[in-house]
């Protein structure tokens, strides 16, 4: 019954915002500008239109909403740039409310835990939203704090999209690949990892003990335990710039060639990774080394795994169709019977087309590939 309450509300809140007779208007009109601009009768396209519906839905569409935007490929023109807002741009709580889990948390009240604690928000995410304070030993600090009772309402709409899914796979026609119901379990472990701040914690420390290994390009900020909990995170205050905001192509360079170093090492080096790179879970530090943020969400490789991975990149490079068929089948997840022969020609296929005229791995057109 209180899924059903939830789906009214849905209903309710998309027919507030008039979607359906935006997609109507859109089926019988040859308008694809993806502007997000209002229209002339004062209404919303229908970029803006999703926004505000997924905003105002709450945080579990929030955070489907930030990773669609870092997915321009799946959506029309215009979507993913509108989308970006929800990043760092959601209302934030009331004094009130902060005051109230800061509380609960520790038992003890603001003044209590810092020195100084700013009651405006620096930034304002679908999950919480972060304050800068000072130590009573003096060290600035970012405090991120959870919204109140979100846990509940995103199992809930959990349970729902759990629904919606099953529903999805018994309508709609399997595609071979990925399963509604599948998008829906990963989604859930994902967002569910990132309600737990102690969890967090916890991987921000292996972060950035890694990131003290040799010359790396990428930072992490300091944990400050003694002032954290499940639904509070105290870290280490970053002063950084966002990486869309730098426009001198010398440092555009460094910064993406650090970006790729500093996913080699998390990915080939260390086996952990950042599963989340958004760009507004990363900063850009006065010497154009990457400051990570928000580890809610990480990844694992086993040494096993980034062996294979190393091995399928050399016999990419040597051209040897049969070693990257067989690597390929042993990390895939097949769903029925493969013909390992029918894999090799098509990969031999490719590698002559994409390869064919390329001596070096400097002449390979990689993002081609």
């Amino acid at each position: 019954m209180s899924t059903l309450g939830r789906l009214r509300e849905i209903t309710a809140v998309v027919a507030k915002h008039g979607l359906a007779e935006y997609l109507e208007r859109r089926r019988d009109s040859d308008d694809d500008s993806g502007d997000s601009a209002p229209r002339g009768d004062g209404t919303m396209r229908g970029e803006a239109r999703i926004r505000a519906i997924l905003e105002e839905l709450g945080p579990t569409f929030i955070k489907f909403g930030q990773i669609l935007s870092t997915r321009p490929d799946l959506l029309p023109h215009g979507f993913a740039e509108v989308l970006s807002g929800l990043q760092d741009d959601v209302a934030p709580m009331s004094s009130e409310q902060v005051h109230e889990t800061l509380e609960s948390s520790f038992g003890k009240g603001h003044s209590e835990l810092f020195r100084s604690f700013d009651e405006t928000p620096i930034a304002s995410a679908s999950i919480a939203q972060v304050h800068r304070a000072l130590t009573h030993d003096g060290q600035e600090v970012a405090v991120k704090i959870q919204r109140p009772r979100i846990h509940d309402a995103v199992v809930s709409d959990l349970d729902l999209l759990g629904l919606l899914a099953q529903l999805a796979e018994r309508i709609v026609e399997e595609s071979g690949m990925v399963t509604p119901a599948a998008v829906v379990d990963e989604f859930e472990s994902a967002i569910l990892a990132e309600l737990d701040f102690e969890r967090e914690a916890a991987n921000l420390e292996r972060f950035r003990a890694n990131a003290e290994l040799g010359e790396r390009t990428y930072s992490i900020p300091r944990v400050y335990r003694e002032l954290s909990s499940k639904r509070v995170l105290t870290m280490e205050f970053v002063r950084g710039e966002k990486v869309g905001t730098i426009r001198d192509p010398e440092r555009k360079k460094r910064i993406a060639e650090n970006i790729v170093r500093s996913a080699f090492d998390q990915l080939f080096q260390d086996g952990l990774f950042h599963a989340d790179p958004h760009p507004g879970n990363a900063y850009v530090l006065e010497d154009d080394r990457i400051m990570l943020l928000d580890f809610g969400s990480v990844g694992e490789i086993s040494y096993a795994m980034r062996e294979t991975l190393v091995v399928l990149v050399v016999a990419v490079g040597m051209r040897d169709a049969d070693t990257v068929a067989r690597l390929l089948y042993r990390v895939g997840i097949p769903d029925g019977r493969i013909s390992l022969y029918r894999l090799r020609d098509a990969c031999a296929s490719l590698l002559d087309s994409y390869l064919k005229n390329s001596t070096t791995l400097e002449s390979i057109e990689a993002s081609e590939l």
